[in-house]
């Protein structure tokens, strides 16, 4: 009877359609959508060029706007110099990172496409995404490089590694070369053609793709979502743009990015937002509770974009309270759903951040629906409401079953109709007529209803997809994969609930005839095929008892961990101690010795000689224009990739060999102690697992030197300024060090003192430029 009267309700109102379509509260405005991407992002860069638009909080190294226009402006002359073309496409397989942002800006400069993956995927992932969009050249680290080098090597496809200051693997490009690229008519070696590339000769059109992230839609496998220069503008319009804009963000505010930049919500609401007022971006490459609530309370954040599970994790962490979090004045959620529970439970942990959600889809551009508290004119907003409906845009809710149109309060699937849409999925009409319809209404396939204040509320997901950590995984992708192996004959996959993913999968599968293969087993296959989610790659269901005993047992061997752990730091502490006591009278008696000699010479009427040096200190001058091979390959072999990057060096007959036929382009001389410690000390990094970590603990040392005795930084200075045994491996440890411009520029090159000048006067030379440049 229910059902009848509400069909009747509905069918008596079908002369009126229009009032079953939402829109926002908001007024519609102006949207400037004809501009391409970047020139609408950068349309006010005047006013705040000089403003810090990046930090690394990896290196704390800041990028203001103009050199993010200019290195974006680089990265476009570069991939043009490398071949690629308008509309051509290039993979980002980056986390997040200052180059995955100059890598995305210069592509949309070009007019090229970008199809951003996730760096975590496995090989095969990667590469099917890589031939499914038709990737003419891949941007990633070194340590990335061999989950997609088959891939690229049978394609011909170019590789380009950000990282640098590592040796590059064989047959890959530097993405400092495309950064060193001229930009300006008067640079150096510029050519006209290069100047093209800039000017307005590239005609990028509003329906033009600049980014093709993959999706798995509604329902199925991952396919190429066309997202136009047209779409990404209207979307970041509707969010940040107007006098009263949906959402409220100003150039004084300084945005966490911890959230992957592969993921449309983090490139879409964070970076082209971010960049569209003005606003400073700090950059975090991997999430972490410590060091996220530390960033927060260093560069005082005021706009924190997160998704559920680090809500979640704030909500529980008990360092909230000894962190300064009061700077945080708005909390953004999106990508799953959040409960009122968790809502209420940040609110009073957080009592001076708005904290609401938001409602999107990479198909819809991706943001459907957002939360009005985050308004510059603030509205009342409703715990675990989606917010409205976009301005600029449609809504409406359909029946399941019959598409007729259903009012306020009926729950049904909810479709969306804007410019903020995707042009449709890559090579593929049919799943794109499946999912927008004649009218251009695109089926989100989530079932949900809007209630009398036009806020909108999720309910239920038609579409089959689990949604773990915010990520979208398709049960069809991983039934496939577990079919694959010759033990199992059927499987079905299905969700579950999870307090920290949200969604975990969970694998029913049949084994063959005689099969013996175990639970452990396909956890292992599973978890070589794809990327983690949840226990092992697969979550298999086992009683609350097994569970508790289980953790009971891991929480035991945490707490034996942690107490051998602090039994050996006090250990190590002490030791540490007496090293660095040990050492100070080392390098004192050292300089007493050296001081009687002095003067013991000076008596006889002589003068002292010092012995030969064993250690020497190189700073890459000068860069690669007109640089033969050779000279290039001893430089990457001395680790010097980068102008004004410095490194020490074992002074021997090959290595001496080697300084000589790159003079032109290095400076070097014998350091000192008090360089050596001002270097290590101030700009000192290690590679740890090919990472580049910053010496910040004695711990980073002991757990790569360790084995050669090296627990501490006093150690490490001490096995550099003896050139001792495990000089090598210690060197090798530290990261090139990056150094400024020298204060005051550099001099010209110096006669050498046979011919009454001083360039032999190496040790005060080098030590003293190391000061203008430390």
């Amino acid at each position: 009877m229910e059902k009848m009267i509400n069909k009747l309700e509905i069918n008596y109102h079908d002369h009126d359609h229009d009032q079953y379509i939402f829109r926002s509260k908001l007024p519609n405005i102006y949207i400037p959508n004809h501009l391409p991407l970047h020139k609408y992002c950068f349309e006010n860069i005047s006013k705040f060029s000089s403003r810090t638009c990046l930090i690394n909080s990896a290196t704390g190294v800041t990028y203001t706007y103009s050199d993010v226009d200019l290195a974006a402006k680089r990265i476009a002359l570069g991939l043009h110099k490398l071949g690629i073309e308008q509309r051509d496409i290039i993979m980002i397989l980056l986390p997040n990172s200052p180059e995955f942002v100059f890598s995305f800006l210069g592509a949309s400069f070009r007019g090229a496409i970008s199809t951003t993956a996730n760096p975590f995927y496995t090989p095969s992932e990667i590469t099917k995404q890589a031939k499914a969009s038709n990737a003419k050249l891949i941007v990633t680290q070194s340590c990335y490089v061999d989950k997609i080098k088959r891939y690229a090597e049978e394609n011909r496809v170019k590789i380009v590694c950000v990282d640098d200051s590592l040796p590059l693997p064989d047959g890959c490009l530097s993405f400092a070369e495309l950064l060193l690229t001229t930009t300006h008519p008067s640079d150096e070696n510029n050519s006209n053609d290069d100047n093209i590339i800039l000017s307005d000769s590239v005609k990028i059109l509003p329906d033009d793709v600049v980014a093709l992230p993959y999706s798995s839609g509604t329902t199925g496998l991952p396919k190429g979502v066309m997202l136009t220069h047209k779409g990404l503008v209207t979307s970041v319009a509707q969010q940040v743009d107007g006098e009263n804009p949906n959402l409220y963000f100003h150039s004084e505010d300084v945005i966490m990015c911890v959230l992957p930049l592969f993921h449309i919500y983090s490139l879409n609401s964070i970076l082209l937002c971010g960049l569209r007022v003005g606003a400073t971006i700090l950059i975090m490459q991997k999430f972490e509770i410590k060091g996220l609530m530390e960033l927060v309370e260093k560069y005082k954040v005021t706009i924190a974009p997160f998704v559920p599970p680090i809500v979640l994790a704030i909500a529980k962490s008990p360092l909230v309270d000894k962190y300064d979090l009061s700077s945080i004045r708005m909390i953004m959620s999106g990508a799953a759903p959040m409960g009122k529970e968790l809502e209420d439970t940040v609110r009073a942990k957080l009592p001076n951040a708005i904290l609401g959600q938001g409602y999107g889809m990479t198909e819809a551009g991706p943001v459907l629906s957002m939360c009005l508290a985050f308004a510059k004119q603030q509205f009342d907003v409703k715990s675990g409401s989606c917010g409205t409906v976009v301005r600029n845009a449609e809504m409406k809710i359909i029946d399941t079953n019959t598409g007729t149109l259903l009012p306020r309060n009926h729950a049904g699937e909810i479709c969306i109709r804007g410019d903020q849409i995707m042009k449709g999925y890559l090579n593929n009409p049919k799943a794109t007529e499946e999912t927008i319809d004649k009218e251009g209404w695109l089926h989100t396939g989530d079932i949900g209803y809007i209630d009398d204040d036009d806020q909108v509320f999720i309910i239920d997901r038609l579409k089959e997809l689990i949604k773990y950590k915010g990520y979208q995984v398709a049960p069809a992708e991983l039934e496939a994969m577990l079919i694959s192996h010759p033990n199992i004959i059927d499987a079905a996959v299905v969700p579950m609930k999870d307090e920290v993913a949200g969604e975990v999968p969970i694998a029913f599968v049949v084994k063959a005839n005689g099969s013996n293969i175990n639970e452990e087993e396909i956890k292992q296959y599973v978890s070589q095929q794809i990327r983690d989610m949840g226990e092992g790659g697969v979550v298999v269901p086992e009683s609350v008892l097994k569970k508790q005993k289980r953790n009971e047992e891991w929480a035991l061997v945490k707490k034996q961990e942690l107490a051998v752990a602090k039994k050996k730091s006090v250990e190590n502490r002490k030791l540490i101690y007496n090293r660095a006591k040990q050492y100070a009278k080392e390098y004192s008696e050292q300089e007493k010795e050296l001081i009687r000699l002095k003067r013991e010479a000076r008596l006889k009427g002589g003068f002292y000689v010092d012995p030969e040096a064993k250690l020497l200190f190189i700073i890459r001058i000068r860069g690669i224009n007109a640089m033969p091979p050779q000279t290039k390959k001893i430089l990457q072999l001395l680790r010097l990739r980068q102008i004004f990057n410095g490194v020490f060096l074992k002074v021997n007959k090959a290595t001496v060999n080697m300084l000589h036929r790159v003079e032109p382009y290095v400076t070097y001389g014998y350091p000192n102690l008090k360089s050596i410690k001002e270097l290590i000390y101030k700009r000192g990094y290690g590679k740890v697992d090919k990472q580049r970590i910053a010496l910040t603990d004695n711990a980073v040392v002991e757990q790569v030197l360790g084995k050669h005795g090296i627990i501490c930084i006093e150690d490490l200075v001490h096995e550099i300024i003896t050139v001792g045994p495990h000089f090598k491996e210690a060197n090798n440890f530290l990261w090139p060090f990056q150094l400024k411009a020298p204060l005051g520029g550099l001099k010209k090159k110096r006669n050498h003192y046979v011919e009454g000048g001083d360039a032999g006067n190496r040790e005060n030379f080098i030590n003293e430029l190391i000061r203008r440049m430390n």
